[in-house]
């Protein structure tokens, strides 16, 4: 998706209300068609495609703007009270909405986001609202933090705790505001839930399960994925970027509550020097890269201690992550912005 730019009538840096046309090229058609004529491009400087691709999200004023890529049909989800905030897409489907009290909000030079929320709004592609989740708790200054949902959107789950201030963000000057969790819940069909409180009887109402506190945690939460088997959900730990370390911590929790400590590749250690960075393992191997000054390499260990190297080159990686099977790696080399290349490489063991 992109726009055909107009001529810009008066030299400036910044013009939020400029219109273009929208054009939607792919694969199966690599000529651009027009989906709509008429499109602000501020509406797609921060656009988030879904996980189908054909739909695409950003924020518009205190509501979300969702795109059906496919027709150029514009929605937008109900205006909400106080600050509203697009937080991005389930794997379901579903554009998650997140509402805040302002001293919850980081304030960028560009744009401010929410280190928590106190409501999330989570809304299918038509814009209709199809679940809202409230702190269980109700205890005042307690926030929503991180969120994930399984595939099927059979469950959410989500931390609660407070918004601390860890630093100044470095552009604008403010406070920098991250959200420090102190429990896990889950919230086992909560669409069901919706549903119920829409319009279903009294009896499905009471059926349907209220958010449960799974665990008990301490620290400030970077993301959290569920297991494929929806029975486990992983949480993994901010890693400061003044303390770069190889590996992220995590904790694995159960439905039934139980934690086990857990270790992955740190995202964040790719820009790591002189130093070998585990990026997974598969197949019997370990995979990693090295950088220094002359370049980049991508090489496999097997237990006994055998290297195979695998790239090697003036290249920075981008992304690094063990899926499916294979290693999927985004490198990106050059130095002037106009003339940098990026490459997908899939390495099979």
């Amino acid at each position: 998706i992109f726009c055909s730019p107009r001529p810009c009538p008066i030299p400036s840096r910044s013009f939020p209300n400029l219109t273009s046309p929208l054009n939607r090229a792919g694969w199966e058609r690599p000529s651009p068609i027009a989906v709509r004529e008429s499109s602000r491009r501020r509406d797609l400087f921060r656009l988030n495609y879904s996980p189908s691709g054909w739909y695409g999200a950003c924020q518009d004023g205190n509501r979300a703007a969702i795109y059906d890529l496919r027709t150029g049909e514009k929605r937008l989800t109900e205006a909400a009270p106080g600050l509203a905030f697009f937080l991005g897409w389930s794997t379901g489907e579903m554009v998650a909405v997140g509402l805040a009290d302002e001293e919850e909000v980081n304030h960028g030079l560009d744009f401010s986001y929410p280190a928590g929320v106190r409501s999330l709004k989570f809304y299918d592609v038509n814009g209709e609202l199809k679940a809202e989740v409230l702190v269980p708790s109700g205890k005042a200054g307690l926030s929503i933090g991180r969120w994930a949902w399984t595939p099927d959107n059979s469950k959410l789950a989500f931390t609660t705790g407070r918004v601390v201030r860890t630093g100044v963000e470095p552009a604008a000057g403010t406070p920098l505001l991250r959200h420090q969790a102190d429990a896990v819940w889950v919230w086992e069909d909560p669409l069901k839930r919706q549903e119920a409180a829409s319009g279903g009887s009294e009896a499905s109402a009471a059926s349907a399960a209220k958010p449960r506190k799974l665990a008990r945690v301490s620290g400030i939460v970077e993301s959290m994925e569920w297991d494929p088997s929806g029975e486990f959900v992983d949480v993994w730990f901010h890693t400061p970027a003044a303390e770069p370390r190889p590996e992220q911590t995590g904790v694995r929790i159960s439905l039934a509550g139980h934690a086990s400590s857990r270790s992955r590749p740190n995202p964040h250690a790719l820009g790591l020097r002189h130093q070998d960075v585990l990026l997974g393992a598969m197949g019997g191997r370990e995979y990693f890269l090295r950088a220094d000054n002359r370049g980049s390499r991508v090489f496999a260990r097997d237990p006994a201690g055998n290297e195979y190297q695998l790239l090697q080159g003036e290249f920075r990686v981008d992304y690094a992550k063990v899926d499916r099977g294979a290693l999927v790696l985004v490198t990106r080399s050059g130095l002037d912005p106009l003339s940098e290349r990026s490459r997908v490489y899939l390495i099979v063991p």
